[in-house]
């Protein structure tokens, strides 16, 4: 029997620190994962691009080449994916709700697409794919900037799939308004910072935080979100 651990601590803001750990066993073979045993696995991953940005839980992930590391995992593109998707279906595993799923890279990449084609005023669109307890699992795909967000109760976690985005946040909402309970939106935001992201990237953002998703003229960009209520 082999087995892998995954261990991920989020940010004490986030309202809790994770701690992940999946074992995986096979009769007659050894354990494998994305298709090839575990322990043919060597991860890279660069520690000068770790970014943890400001304060009040805010966390990204840049998942980049890098030096090797004995982590006993294979970093590439694909395994960013992978890495970044076992960490979200780790997060319903471990709540006990009953719900372990598994959402390969292709699987978002092909939702992506197909959201392209249904892109409403604000040129994106998306679809909730799941519920597990206190979290809903979303794909995303957008062709233009988006409103400034504030949510009073719900905690984003997103994962980009594919393009690059800047994301703003902190700092004030400009005109902000009530459009929902517990939700305000806005046209932009001031005094906020900047974290700019590309596939592979994880970012958190607590609840209370205004943030905004701002894409160049003629950018696209997929992404993961995972909702939690806090």
């Amino acid at each position: 029997m082999s087995s892998f651990k995954w261990s991920a601590m989020m940010s004490s803001t986030f309202g809790f620190a994770a701690v992940a750990s999946a074992k995986a066993g096979l009769r007659g073979g050894a354990a494998k994962l994305g298709g090839t045993p575990i322990s043919d696995h060597r991860t890279r991953v660069h520690a000068d691009r770790w970014m943890a940005r400001g304060t009040g839980g805010m966390v990204a992930w840049p998942l980049v080449p890098g030096k090797w590391e004995s982590t006993g995992l294979p970093y590439s593109c694909p395994m960013k994916t992978s890495l970044a998707i076992l960490a979200l279906t780790l997060f319903a595993a471990q709540s006990g709700a009953g719900g372990v799923h598994v959402w390969r890279s292709t699987d978002i990449a092909a939702k992506g697409a197909e959201l392209a084609k249904k892109l409403d005023a604000q040129k994106v669109a998306s679809e909730t794919i799941a519920t597990e307890g206190n979290r809903t699992f979303m794909i995303a795909h957008r062709e233009g900037s988006g409103l400034a967000e504030w949510h009073e109760k719900q905690a984003d976690v997103m994962f980009i799939s594919a393009g690059r985005v800047t994301m703003v946040y902190g700092g004030t909402i400009v005109n902000a308004k009530t459009t929902a309970s517990g939700e305000m939106r806005g046209p932009s935001i001031t005094g906020g910072t900047e974290a700019k992201l590309g596939p592979g990237d994880v970012l958190h953002i607590p609840a209370k935080v205004p943030h905004q998703m701002i894409l160049a003229p003629g950018a696209k960009v997929t992404y993961f979100v995972t909702k939690v209520v806090e």
